[in-house]
């Protein structure tokens, strides 16, 4: 509830934040569970238009979560190979759409810290309310400390049961060295 409320205060403030960014320190930790969630709430109980992202290229699981194909998005956005306004798909939940990954890449770093990905994402937030990232871990790659430099605010996801608070720690470390807004 606590996120939620933040979420809230980001969307009505007077410089609402566009785009959040979900990450954790190691994987299995609770991220996608968590983005999904953010995403379903936001859409279903403030309203608001919603883009849910899978910018975790090496290892994409919003397709499966959606039940959507993964044969185009993101990655293929920002090659020129797809358009976006194709490459994001509606839900069955209305206000709420989502972008898979699409096609694996061999440079993942480099598209999420390209100035395409800051313009695609300055894009799509003219046309929706809220953007959420669910990225990778940051421990594993350095994909989500690249994509906390553009966010506007980042969640790290932390399971109460298996993350050590060491690494929690390091992985906030990192995100801060990016000049992160850490907002939970």
């Amino acid at each position: 509830f606590r996120l939620q409320s933040q979420i809230k205060f980001a969307l009505f403030s007077d410089k609402p934040l566009k785009t959040i960014l979900i990450t954790s320190a190691l994987p299995s930790e609770g991220k996608t569970l968590c983005s999904t969630c953010l995403a379903m709430i936001t859409a279903i109980t403030l309203g608001k238009r919603v883009l849910l992202i899978d910018s975790d290229l090496r290892y994409p699981s919003l397709y499966r979560v959606f039940h959507l194909s993964n044969a185009f998005g993101l990655s293929d956005v920002l090659v020129d190979s797809w358009p976006v306004e194709k490459a994001t798909r509606n839900t069955k939940l209305p206000n709420l759409r989502v972008l898979t990954t699409g096609t694996r890449p061999s440079n993942p770093s480099q598209l999420l810290s390209s100035s395409k990905m800051d313009d695609l994402l300055k894009s799509l937030g003219q046309e929706y309310d809220l953007i959420f990232l669910d990225s990778s871990p940051v421990l594993a790659t350095p994909d989500a400390s690249l994509l906390g430099m553009t966010a506007s605010g980042t969640i790290l996801v932390a399971d109460g049961k298996r993350t050590r608070m060491k690494d929690l720690k390091r992985a906030a470390a990192k995100l801060e060295q990016a000049n992160a807004n850490i907002m939970g």
